[in-house]
């Protein structure tokens, strides 16, 4: 079964968790930021919605250091399944999780992309 294509916010929804938990999925966006076991996946400027209920970046989890297709301001395709991520240091009453992509299969789109603007959280966004 092809994975479903869907942009970040659709992937994130406006709830606690993504409405797609355990699905395959399709989306792309710019890389942000690199971490040792993933990177950070964007919306670009010109896609975002204007829901602040939703999210525009999602983590990718890559377990080991991102390929080389997810370099800052690189335009990439990504395929995986979400799931939410709860740390171990989060006690058991804590129900917050964090959607990822797991399992990524990473396409490069285009290099070189300016850097989308950065989303600023208040206090009201949060809750």
């Amino acid at each position: 079964m092809p994975p479903q294509v869907l942009s970040i916010n659709q992937i994130q929804g406006s709830g606690a968790a993504s409405p797609v938990v355990g699905q395959a999925v399709q989306t792309s966006g710019i890389v942000t930021l690199l971490k040792t076991n993933g990177f950070y996946l964007q919306t670009a400027d010109a896609l975002v919605d204007s829901d602040p209920n939703t999210s525009e970046g999602i983590f990718v989890f890559t377990t080991t250091g991102p390929p080389l297709a997810a370099a800052v301001g690189n335009s990439v395709l990504v395929q995986g399944v979400v799931t939410e991520f709860k740390s171990s240091s989060q006690g058991s009453e804590d129900p917050s999780s964090l959607t990822e992509i797991t399992g990524p299969a990473v396409t490069l789109v285009s290099t070189g992309n300016p850097l989308p603007a950065p989303i600023v959280l208040s206090g009201a966004s949060i809750n």
